[in-house]
C-alpha cells in the first residue's frame, strides 16, 4: 500500500488547490477554480450582499471567494460577471443551464461547474480538519461501513474522514434534482477496488435504501487526499 500513502503526501494549502485544479476529481466538461480565500476577494453584487447581512468576517470572505471563484469557472460557458444569489436553504442560485458547487475549508475556497445537460448535477467538498471523537463517527458512518472503507485504505482515519466527505458531496448533488435533505445514514459509501488500478481505488459508489434510490440518475464519485486535506467529488448523470 505504498502508493496509497504518497497519495496522501502534499505541502498544504498549495498542494490541495493543485489537485483541484488538475482536474482528476471531475470529468472533463466540469470546470474547477481554486485558490487561497484571501486571494479571490472583491465587490460582490447586491443581491450578494443581501445574503450577507450580519454575517461574520470569516463568513464574508469564504463567500465572496466561492463567487469569485465561481465567475471564473463559469467563463468557460461564456457566462460573464452575473451574481449567485443565495436561497433560503443557503443553496446557490446558479444561471439557468448552468450546474455547480461551491466548497471551502482553511485557507482555500474552490467552485465547480458545468453546462446542464446529461450530467445534471454536480457536488464538491473540501476538508482539512479532522473527525474525532467515537460520536461523531457513529453519526457521519455505519460501523461496517467504515470496517470496509478501513480494510482498503489501511487508515481507519482517512476512511472516515474521506466517507465524511464524500457524503457531503453526495448531499450537494443530491439536492439540486431532489430538493430533499439526507442524512449521513441514508447513503451508503463504497470505495473502488485497491486491486484494480489507481483510477479505481480513487472511485466512489452510493448505495441508497431502495425507496430513495433513483432509478433514472446515476451517482459517480472521486476522491483525493493530498496536503493534509481530504477531497471528493460527485456527478449526477441522467440515464
Amino acid at each position: 500500500m505504498e502508493s496509497l500513502r504518497r497519495e496522501t503526501i502534499g505541502n498544504g494549502p498549495g498542494a490541495v488547490i493543485a489537485a483541484l485544479e488538475s482536474g482528476a476529481l471531475f470529468p472533463k466538461e466540469v470546470v474547477v477554480a481554486a485558490g487561497r480565500i484571501v486571494e479571490f476577494q472583491g465587490p460582490l453584487f447586491p443581491e450578494e450582499e443581501l445574503a450577507l447581512r450580519n454575517a461574520s468576517l470569516k463568513r464574508r470572505l469564504e463567500f465572496a471567494a466561492g463567487r469569485h471563484l465561481a465567475r471564473k469557472a463559469m467563463t468557460s460557458f461564456g457566462v460573464d460577471n452575473c451574481a449567485i444569489s443565495m436561497r433560503a436553504d443557503r443553496t446557490p442560485v446558479w444561471p439557468d443551464g448552468i450546474a455547480g458547487s461551491i466548497s471551502h475549508s482553511g485557507e482555500v475556497c474552490a467552485a465547480v461547474v458545468t453546462k446542464k445537460g446529461d450530467l445534471m448535477s454536480i457536488g464538491l467538498d473540501v476538508e482539512f480538519a479532522p473527525i474525532e471523537g467515537e460520536h461523531l463517527e457513529r453519526y457521519v458512518s455505519t460501523s461496517d461501513e467504515l470496517v470496509l472503507a478501513s480494510e482498503i485504505l489501511k487508515d481507519d482515519g482517512l476512511a472516515l474522514r474521506i466517507i465524511f466527505s464524500a457524503k457531503e458531496a453526495f448531499f450537494k448533488a443530491w439536492y439540486p434534482i431532489f430538493g430533499s435533505f439526507l442524512d449521513f445514514h441514508d447513503v451508503r459509501v463504497r470505495f473502488g477496488s485497491p486491486a484494480i488500478d489507481v483510477a479505481c481505488r480513487r472511485s466512489l459508489h452510493f448505495d441508497l435504501p431502495n425507496w430513495r434510490k433513483p432509478l433514472q440518475y446515476r451517482f459517480d464519485g472521486r476522491w483525493e487526499a493530498v496536503g493534509g486535506g481530504v477531497l471528493a467529488g460527485v456527478v449526477c448523470y441522467k440515464q
